[in-house]
């Protein structure tokens, strides 16, 4: 459970998306293991990532870059189509 991560995804979602729309990700890391530490707690439920602001500006980064070509895209619809609908 990385709630930084989860936090970062879902910001650059919404300022992509609706209110209405939620995010469903399930992402994989592959990381040294000098770059995270699961000896926490005793479950070993929670990890420690160092430099665990990095990741999140390029998990940030890599999810801006995804939907950026989302963020300018409207549907074309001709007049008529629209006028009929009257």
């Amino acid at each position: 459970d990385l709630p930084k991560v989860a936090r970062t995804i879902n910001d650059v979602f919404r300022s992509y998306g609706t209110l209405k729309e939620y995010p469903v990700f399930a992402i994989a890391l592959e990381m040294s293991t000098t770059m995270y530490d699961v000896n926490v707690t005793p479950n070993k439920r929670t990890v420690f990532v160092k430099e665990a602001f990095k990741l999140t500006e390029l998990i940030k980064w890599f999810f801006t870059e995804m939907f950026k070509p989302a963020a300018n895209t409207y549907i074309v619809q001709k007049i008529d189509d629209f006028l009929s609908l009257a």
